[in-house]
C-alpha cells in the first residue's frame, strides 16, 4: 500500500496484518480492526503500541499531521517492509506478492546478498533490495516529507524485576500466564493445528491450546519420518506420541523429501524471504493446506526467552562479578567445581583477546567458499550470537531481535501465505517476553535444573516425559533430512551441468567449485550444507 504525500482526506490505516487487540481484549485470528485502530492512534498518539498486545505490523497515514505512523510487534512476528521517495511511501508484509519474476542484479543490494550467501540471514533493518528497508521488531517508524525517524518503544531495562517470595509463586504466575496468551491466540477458531517437535516449547503451546479445541481438529505437525514399528520405541518418537496422546490429537509426521528440497531451493531469493528451515517445514505447509489449516502455532522462541536454558548463566554472573552466586551456582552443577571455574576464566580471557574476534570473523567457517573474490563486503558484519554481558535479561533481549529468529520468522510468514497459512509464536509475546525478562536468574538454572521455571510452571499440563527430559537430539530426524538434501542437491547438480547456458546471477559465484561439491561422492561426504543450500538460493535456477 503506498501514500503520496501530496494527498488529503480523512486518518486511513496502510496496512494491517496479525492477530492484534487491546489490552485486555481476547485476540483472535481476526484481531484489532482498522476503525478500532484508527480511534486507539487519535486517542494514544505514538504511545497506542504500548496498549496492544498479539502479534501485528501496521502502518497508517495520519491526515492532520501528513505523516505515516507505523509499528511491528515486539519480536517482529509480521514483517513490515517499506521504501520512500520525495512523494510517496510504500509498505507491505509480504515480499513474493511484490516481485514477480526474477530481479535484475542492478536492484540487488551486493553486501546484503554476500551477507545472506554467507552466514544465510540478512540484517534486522536492510533487504537485499535497493531501496527496500525492514522496520525492525519493537520499534515505531514515523515517516513525512522531511524524512523517516525510527525508534524503540520497548527497553529491556525498562521491563520490571519480578519479586515473588518462592519457586512455586513464580511458577504459578507463569502457569496462568501460559494459559492466558496461548488461549488467547486460539479462542475464536478451530482451524489451526500446532507444531509438536516433542521438545518442551512446542509441547505447551500444543497441550494447552488443545484444551480450547474440538477433539476431532486437534493435530500436530513434527519433522521427523513417518513413524514404524522399529521406530516407534525411540526415544525422539515418544516424546511426539506421548505429546499427542496427552492432546488427543493425531501427530502428521512430515519429513524433508528431496522433492521439497528442489523446490525451496526453486524460491528465489531475495524476490521472497528465505530460510534454511524450510527445507523442513515445506512438507508440513503442505499437508497443512490438504487438511484445511489456516494457522500453525509454534513453540519457537521459546528457547530464546521464557524457557532459556540459562546456560549463560555463569557468564553473566562472572562479568558482573557476582562471586557468591557464581560459586554457589557451580557448587550444585555436576562438574568439578574448581575445574568449572578454570575453564570460565579461560574462556572470558580468550574472548577479551581483539586478535580473536577477527580471526574469528574471516574464518572460513562465515565467509561463502562460493563467492567471487569479486564481490566486495564487510566480514565485520558476519559471526556469532550477541555477546554475554553481566546482564542475563540483556542477553536474552538481544537474542530475540537477532537475525536468525528474525529470519525464520519473515521466511515463514512470506512462504506460508503462498500456502494460505499464517503462523503464531505465542511464546514470544509480548507478554511472556516481559515476565521472562524480569526473572532472577535462579529461575533459569540454579545449577541443578535448566528451565527451571518453565519446567515447575508446566507440572500436570504436559507429558512428565517431555516436561523432565534433557536430551533435545532428533538423529532420525537428521538423518532423513541429510539423505533427502543430499538427493535434491545432485537433482540440481546435474540439472546445472547439463545446461546450455550459465543460470542467472553465475556472476556472483565460482560456479567450478560449486559445481565440483554438488556431485553426488562429494555431497556424501559432507554434513554441513549452510553455503551450498545459501547459493542454490540465490542462484536462478529454473
Amino acid at each position: 500500500m503506498g501514500v503520496d504525500w501530496r494527498s488529503s482526506g480523512d486518518t486511513r490505516v496502510l496496512l494491517l496484518e496479525g492477530q492484534a487487540k487491546a489490552v485486555a481484549t481476547p485476540i483472535g485470528s481476526t484481531g484489532i480492526s482498522k476503525q478500532e485502530l484508527i480511534r486507539l492512534y487519535q486517542k494514544e498518539g505514538d504511545a497506542c503500541v504500548d496498549h496492544l498486545v498479539g502479534s501485528f505490523a501496521f502502518a497508517l497515514f495520519d491526515a492532520d499531521r501528513n505523516r505515516v505512523f507505523a509499528a511491528r510487534d515486539l519480536v517482529g512476528s509480521i514483517p513490515l517492509y517499506y521504501k520512500r521517495d520525495k512523494e510517496t511511501f510504500h509498505c507491505f508484509s509480504c515480499l513474493n506478492e511484490q516481485f514477480e519474476g526474477s530481479l535484475d542484479e542492478s536492484e540487488l543490494e551486493e553486501s546484503e546478498i554476500a551477507r545472506f550467501l554467507s552466514i544465510g540471514y540478512g540484517s534486522s533493518q536492510r533487504t537485499a533490495i535497493k531501496g527496500l528497508n525492514k522496520l525492525p521488531g519493537g520499534h515505531i517508524l514515523k515517516a513525512d516529507t522531511r524524512g523517516i525517524v525510527i525508534s524503540p518503544y520497548w527497553r529491556q531495562q525498562d521491563v520490571p524485576k519480578l519479586t515473588y517470595t518462592s519457586d512455586e509463586a513464580y511458577a504459578e504466575a507463569l502457569r496462568e500466564l501460559l494459559h492466558k496468551v496461548i488461549r488467547d491466540y486460539t479462542s475464536d477458531s478451530d482451524s489451526w493445528a500446532a507444531h509438536m517437535s516433542g521438545g518442551i516449547d512446542s509441547t505447551t503451546v500444543a497441550c494447552i491450546a488443545a484444551k480450547g479445541q474440538a477433539v476431532d481438529n486437534r493435530i500436530g505437525f513434527s519433522w521427523l519420518p513417518e513413524i514404524s514399528e522399529s521406530s516407534r520405541s525411540d526415544h525422539e518418537y515418544q516424546l511426539v506420541e506421548e505429546s499427542a496422546k496427552w492432546c488427543e490429537a493425531k501427530a502428521y509426521y512430515c519429513p524433508a523429501r528431496s522433492q521439497d528440497i528442489v523446490e525451496v531451493l526453486r524460491l528465489d531469493y531475495p524476490a521472497q524471504a528465505f530460510d534454511g528451515t524450510l527445507l523442513n517445514e515445506w512438507a508440513v505447509m503442505g499437508l497443512a493446506k490438504e487438511r484445511g489449516i489456516s494457522r500453525i502455532l509454534s513453540g519457537y522462541g521459546g528457547d530464546e526467552a521464557i524457557s532459556h536454558s540459562g546456560s549463560t548463566v555463569r557468564i553473566a554472573l562472572f562479568k558482573a562479578r557476582q562471586w557468591a552466586s557464581l560459586f554457589d551456582l557451580i557448587k550444585k552443577g555436576k562438574q568439578n567445581s574448581a575445574l568449572s571455574f578454570l575453564k570460565l576464566v579461560a574462556r572470558q580471557a580468550l574472548e577479551a583477546l581483539p586478535e580473536r574476534e577477527r580471526v574469528f570473523r574471516s574464518s572460513p567457517k562465515w565467509v561463502s567458499p562460493y563467492v567471487s573474490p569479486d564481490i566486495a563486503f564487510d566480514k565485520s558484519q558476519f559471526g556469532k550470537a550477541p555477546p554475554v554481558g553481566a546482564s542475563l535479561s540483556d542477553y536474552q533481549a538481544q537474542l530475540i531481535h537477532w537475525g536468525p529468529l528474525q529470519n525464520r520468522i519473515e521466511a515463514w510468514h512470506d512462504i506460508g501465505r503462498r500456502f494460505g497459512l499464517s503462523y503464531t509464536y505465542p511464546l514470544l509475546d509480548r507478554r511472556i517476553i516481559d515476565f521472562a525478562l524480569g526473572l532472577p536468574w535462579d529461575q533459569l538454572n540454579d545449577g541443578r535444573q535448566r528451565r527451571k521455571v518453565f519446567r515447575n510452571a508446566t507440572k500436570g499440563a504436559i507429558p512428565e516425559i517431555v516436561r523432565t527430559n534433557y536430551d533435545k537430539n532428533d538423529p532420525q530426524r537428521v538423518k532423513e533430512t541429510l539423505s533427502s538434501v543430499r538427493e535434491g542437491l545432485a537433482e540440481i547438480g546435474h540439472a546445472l551441468r547439463t545446461r546450455r547456458t550459465q543460470p542467472r546471477r553465475s556472476g556472483y559465484f565460482d560456479m567450478k567449485r560449486l559445481l565440483v561439491d554438488l556431485e553426488p561422492k562429494a555431497l556424501a561426504q559432507r554434513t554441513g550444507f549452510r553455503h551450498i543450500i545459501c547459493a542454490l538460493a540465490f542462484l536462478d535456477i529454473e
